[in-house]
């Protein structure tokens, strides 16, 4: 769940320290003043959007003050803002440390490097170049949701006389420092794995002279390690606690019900600012659901099932695993394509990237991105929509099973009824298991004040869900198309692991 800007902007600090290491220019080849007006200027550009942000901010919090506006379209309109301005900070990373020296970027890992080399403890600190590289757009991130804060205190301000009007419930806004603490905890969870095995990997380089064989020991170790461990450790990073009650033993039932085991339901706690629920964990003992406070507390009971049922879906149609082999296929074929394609490069090009591993390794990050943009959400709202699939009928077997204690009349007219439903109260009959699953998806919108056209990387827009939700329930055909696409995708995936194969065995072998 970690957003994807996070997770390239990980992997764009990696880099740069393995490329500075190699071939670059000794210590003491720059002018001493060029590293510290290179960190200044990176700081500088960040500052400049956060800048920009802060003044955006200042206006939606006047516009919410304003009661003839819309609250949800304005918070809304900033929420969308924020995205676009966390890219511009990767472009700006990437600039300052991709870049050519001549181009006002790449120097900056040199120098480091080299400054580092002429210093006798902080060069043997692991990690150091990559925690320097991260901390502008870090930095950067925490003053946005300091913006985040205020506009999102502004209006809950403003909903909280109709949200009391309507008995819905309202709460305080956490402290900024609660909230800051979420906002990192939630966004960098996978900064701790890394780090965890980074180090790992750095005692084996300690180790080699003595056990030649425990760099890759170490790396096999490492990957089994980040598989298992990183669910736990993520309900160990954010405010996690097990779901109890009447509801617990009805969703226990559900997901025995499709034989899928699992660790635990968590109550993930957001101070009330999150709408969202999620599944983690590739093994049973490893495997965890989470759903929010917000999400508990604003669904009725049937609309708390469909959502699990959606999660549910996901774990039994093995999307996590299918995920798994998509992204580790990836990472071989890049591997392998860029490396021949390093050795093909001119030597213009080789010598603008400061030798062929080098380029390779940047080439292998570039056709990474790329596949990652394209493919992986390709695949994303597929099994999106199959999990959402999955929830429907699930619910319309509920439907059909309540139906049954129906008298005729009564259920009847219950088959008929065709229009959208408002949300529910519990234990009430929904028009059908599409309907029950789509008024959880209205009520989730409503209250994460989001666009429905809007068409995320990993989740297709809300109107597309209901609209081919309402088609699968009433066309077979549109069914039978459904699953024949499901099958096709996941035969790209087989073929496409086919193909990292070769062109691995290709390049090694």
């Amino acid at each position: 769940m970690a957003p994807i800007q996070v997770i390239l902007l990980l992997m764009l600090v990696r880099l740069p320290a393995t490329l500075a290491s190699d071939g670059l220019r000794q210590p003491g080849s720059f002018p001493g003043y060029q590293l510290p007006v290179l960190v200044l200027a990176m700081l500088v550009s960040h500052f400049l959007i956060l800048f920009y942000i802060v003044m955006r901010a200042r206006a939606v919090i006047r516009q919410l003050h304003l009661t003839t506006t819309s609250a949800s379209a304005i918070a809304g309109s900033f929420d969308r803002l924020l995205p676009a301005a966390r890219w511009a900070t990767l472009l700006l990373t990437g600039c300052y440390l991709y870049l050519p020296a001549g181009m006002g970027g790449g120097a900056l890992p040199a120098q480091l490097a080299a400054f580092l080399e002429t210093t006798r403890l902080l060069k043997h600190i692991p990690l150091l170049s990559e925690c320097i590289y991260v901390a502008p757009a870090l930095l950067t991130w925490i003053g946005f949701w300091t913006a985040q804060y205020f506009v999102e205190s502004a209006y809950r301000e403003r909903l909280l006389p109709y949200r009391l009007a309507t008995a819905q419930p309202a709460h305080d806004m956490p402290s900024l420092g609660q909230y800051l603490s979420m906002q990192v905890r939630h966004n960098f969870y996978l900064a701790v794995p890394i780090v965890l095995f980074t180090l790992l990997e750095y005692a084996a380089e300690l180790a080699r002279p003595r056990f030649p064989s425990a760099p890759p020991i170490a790396v096999g170790v490492a990957i089994l390690l980040f598989l298992l461990m990183t669910p736990w450790l993520i309900t160990c990073i954010w405010t996690t606690v097990p779901l109890a009650g009447p509801l617990r033993v009805k969703l226990d039932s559900l997901a025995a019900g499709y034989r899928l085991r699992f660790n635990n339901i968590l109550v993930w706690k957001t101070h009330n600012a999150i709408t969202n629920a999620a599944i983690l964990g590739y093994l049973p003992f490893s495997r965890y659901f989470l759903m929010t406070d917000a999400l508990l507390e604003s669904l009725t009971d049937q609309q708390l099932e469909a959502v699990f049922a959606h999660e549910v879906g996901h774990g039994y149609h093995r999307h996590l695993w299918w995920y798994l082999a998509g992204l580790f296929s990836a990472s071989v074929l890049t591997c392998a394509a860029a490396d021949l394609l390093a050795g093909h490069l001119p030597e213009g090009m080789l010598q603008f990237f400061g030798g062929a591993e080098n380029a390779s390794m940047v080439l292998s990050l570039v056709l990474l991105v790329a596949i990652l943009a394209v493919g992986f959400s390709f695949v994303s709202h597929r099994f999106e929509h199959q999990a959402d699939y999955f929830a429907a009928k699930h619910m319309g077997g509920r439907v059909e099973a309540n139906l049954e204690s129906v008298p005729l009349p009564a259920a009847m007219a219950l088959q008929e009824e065709t229009v959208p439903m408002p949300p529910r109260k519990a234990g009430s009959l929904p028009a059908s298991g599409a309907e029950m699953f789509i008024s959880a998806l209205d009520t989730i919108v409503d209250l994460a004040h989001r666009s429905r056209q809007h068409r995320g990387w990993m989740h297709p827009s809300v109107n597309r869900r209901v609209e081919l939700l309402r088609e699968l329930e009433s066309s077979p055909v549109a069914r039978e198309r459904f699953e024949r696409m499901q099958m096709r995708v996941r035969v790209c995936i087989v073929v496409f692991a086919g193909v990292a194969g070769g062109v691995a065995c290709w390049a090694y072998l």
